[in-house]
């Protein structure tokens, strides 16, 4: 990245986030960071997240934080582990956290856990460092505070320094920052996305467990719509055997070229209908099983 636009991206660190959309406009501008000018959205992966729970989760969200914001410590502390202990560890909610510092101090932090092998690294950087963040995220010496609690960590000082030196890693964090406040208007943090919408309410366990639920509800929702269709499907299948069945017959006595012929023949025809009609009796009702099963899980899951 060119020395100018680093500088640029550095200073946003130093004051608080400006809102880059010009009002009235609705102009999507190229800004640093931005390949083409496409806006980016929650979807997009962000460099160096950190996912806590399981990909298959119903609901996706996603917190936008500052490791020396206070209230995101606060959230991580306090009110995380009760989201945690029932959602995301019963597989219902996955929570991917975005780095998007405020300061010098908060940007080094993320490149501290950005170093980090692999999420459970992350998690356990991120967790010590909201933990310990009255430590170094307000004093001048920061950086040697951060030295500190990397060694703890089992990351020593030539380690560490090429870590926080490492334009590669910085740059990336910089731009996820800037895209996050231009095309997400992420102004404050924690910020959080459920399902790709923006959440509105404080960041407590209580109100976010409303938001979760009313998604997961809602998932559910969608889950017995599909379910009530392969029922509906079930039935017009048996209904189009029965039709069948009585078409079959009608044909039979008329081909027949007398009244012996098309007893028999109608015998025959019936008999061939009336399994034709006991095997689509039995996908129905497999298919209705399975569509009530879908049902329960959908309610439990809830």
């Amino acid at each position: 990245m060119p020395f100018f636009t680093r500088f640029v991206l550095c200073f946003m660190l130093m004051i608080p986030l400006a809102v880059h959309a010009e009002e009235g406009t609705g102009e999507v501008k190229v800004i640093p960071g931005d390949k083409d000018g496409t806006p980016v959205t929650v979807a997009d992966p962000s460099p160096f997240e950190t996912r806590y729970g399981s990909d298959d989760a119903k609901v996706t969200v996603v917190e936008y934080a500052s490791l020396s914001c206070s209230h995101c410590a606060a959230f991580y502390t306090k009110e995380f582990p009760k989201i945690k202990e029932k959602y995301v560890d019963t597989g219902k909610v996955a929570l991917i956290f975005r780095h998007f510092p405020l300061n010098l101090a908060a940007l080094r932090a993320s490149m501290l856990v950005a170093c980090q092998p692999d999420d459970a690294e992350h998690q356990r950087f991120i967790g010590v460092l909201f933990k310990t963040q009255e430590d170094w995220a307000y004093t001048d010496a920061f950086v040697k505070k951060l030295e500190t609690i990397a060694s703890l960590g089992g990351v020593d000082k030539k380690k560490f320094e090429s870590c926080i030196a490492d334009r590669e890693i910085e740059d990336a964090l910089l731009l996820s920052r800037l895209n996050a406040g231009r095309h997400l208007e992420v102004s404050s943090t924690p910020s959080f996305f459920i399902d790709g919408e923006k959440y509105k309410g404080l960041p407590l366990a209580d109100d976010l467990s409303k938001a979760i639920d009313a998604r997961l509800n809602a998932s559910a929702g969608e889950d017995t719509i599909g379910s009530s269709g392969d029922t509906s499907s079930a039935a017009e299948t048996l209904q189009d055997a029965k039709d069948a069945t009585e078409s079959a017959v009608e044909a039979a006595i008329e081909a027949a070229p007398s009244a012996e012929e098309a007893k028999e023949v109608t015998e025959d025809a019936a008999n061939e209908a009336a399994e034709a009609v006991e095997d689509a009796e039995n996908a129905a009702e497999e298919k209705a099983a399975d569509a009530v099963e879908a049902a329960k899980d959908a309610v439990k899951a809830e």
